[in-house]
């Protein structure tokens, strides 16, 4: 089965982004606790990007193409 790790990274750059945002917003309205919480969730997702980055580089992505090369052979 072949498996492909770009759409949950396109996911994750959507959220980073959103919350990037919200944490400028919340600072420029003053609300420094909120911005706080949403740097800790922006934290969180850059966290699971990094983290399906190395999934991709160290597992998916290369059983995927292994897939690929075998059905070639057949």
């Amino acid at each position: 089965m072949q498996v492909l790790s770009q759409p949950p990274k396109k996911i994750e750059h959507y959220e980073i982004a959103s919350y990037g945002t919200l944490v400028a917003f919340a600072k420029i309205l003053g609300h420094d606790d909120v911005a706080a919480l949403l740097e800790e969730t922006l934290a969180e997702e850059k966290d699971a990007d990094l983290k399906l980055t190395d999934a991709a580089y160290n597992s998916i992505n290369l059983d995927a193409a292994g897939e690929d090369e075998s059905a070639g052979q057949a």
